[in-house]
């Protein structure tokens, strides 16, 4: 988790703009609060892909 609370404060959020979307799955890890706030903070928008969106990499799909 911290690779990637790290990832989002130091290379995501310096290129976010406000009103920009941010869309992730549904991976505990990007669940974090302070992901979203971070994120939340330059005024972009997390949102959460639906649970069975089809959006699958191929080796995941059964």
């Amino acid at each position: 988790m911290l690779f990637f609370e790290t990832y989002i404060h130091q290379i995501l959020v310096p290129l976010l703009w406000q009103g920009a979307i941010v869309v992730i799955d549904n991976l505990s890890v990007h669940k974090s609060s302070k992901i979203r706030q971070a994120i939340e903070s330059v005024g972009a928008k997390l949102v959460f892909l639906p649970r069975n969106c089809g959006l699958k990499p191929p080796l995941l799909r059964g």
